[in-house]
């Protein structure tokens, strides 16, 4: 079995290992694992593949994830800026 670190899909999806680890914990990145409880996560590779061939089939999925963009992290700031 080929596995994956939370590290090796957080870099391939463009998000943090956080954000990565959450996900897995909920259930919304399929393929994960932990060997023992509160032990490091494990991704097997062919489950993941599977997993992000069907949110890349079917892009309208409201679940689906997506990186943070630096159009919506402008915004975040400004906004930030206007609260003060």
């Amino acid at each position: 079995m080929n596995t994956l670190t939370p590290a090796d899909v957080a870099a391939d999806l463009g998000l943090s290992t956080y954000t990565v680890s959450a996900h897995l914990r909920s259930g919304a990145i399929g393929g994960g694992f932990q060997v023992v409880p509160l032990g490091p996560w494990h991704i097997d590779a062919a489950e993941y593949a599977a997993w992000k061939a069907r949110r890349i089939a079917t892009p309208s999925d409201p679940e689906r994830i997506e990186p943070r963009t630096t159009r919506s992290t402008a915004a975040h700031t400004r906004s930030k800026e206007s609260a003060r």
